[in-house]
């Protein structure tokens, strides 16, 4: 450690979960499990585009996890990117690690919702019957999210707050229409 570096590790509770913070200078970087399998390349080309719900990959009866733990995964990625975009000088390393993992998480949101699963509690995250209803306008909301999380990865460092209310635009959009009010 060279003098005058300052580290410290921080413990700290989110509103949806605990997550470690290290402070380094003035970058925070955020652990977080990776959503991505260790040996899994990441793939920067869109894939939810023409996705059908009947097409869902997850068993109805593990359905209500996967949302849980994809939604979840979503809140405390855009909680630790809102406070890298704070950062002076964030690191890029991390930023860029967390806007794969939207993706992977984007791409993940679909397959918590086949057709045989309408019938499910709403769980903590209030998925509407519109959602069923609208299937094709539901996946499309999905990949948008996935599209501006891609995007925000082709972004420069001096856009990463506006690629950042993108992708929160993007969510509160879908949440408009898709999530029961809170």
């Amino acid at each position: 450690m060279q003098s005058g570096e300052k580290i410290r590790a921080i413990a700290f509770s989110l509103v949806l979960g605990s997550v470690l913070v290290s402070v380094l200078g003035s970058a925070i970087v955020v652990a977080i499990p990776s959503v991505l399998a260790a040996d899994e390349v990441f793939d920067s080309k869109p894939q939810l585009v023409g996705f059908d719900l009947a097409d869902a990959t997850v068993a109805v009866d593990e359905a209500d996890a996967h949302r849980h733990r994809v939604f979840r995964g979503l809140g405390k990625i855009s909680h630790g990117l809102g406070r890298l975009a704070r950062a002076k000088s964030p690191n890029q390393e991390t930023v860029q690690a967390e806007l794969q993992r939207i993706v992977a998480y984007a791409r993940e949101i679909p397959h918590g919702f086949h057709p045989d699963t309408s019938a499910l509690p709403p769980h903590k995250e209030g998925a509407l019957p519109i959602i069923w209803e609208k299937p094709d306008e539901f996946v499309s909301r999905a990949a948008d999210l996935e599209q501006a999380a891609l995007d925000a990865l082709a972004a420069d460092t001096a856009e990463l707050s506006a690629s950042l209310e993108r992708i929160g635009a993007t969510c509160s959009a879908c949440h408009r229409t898709f999530r029961a009010k809170r």
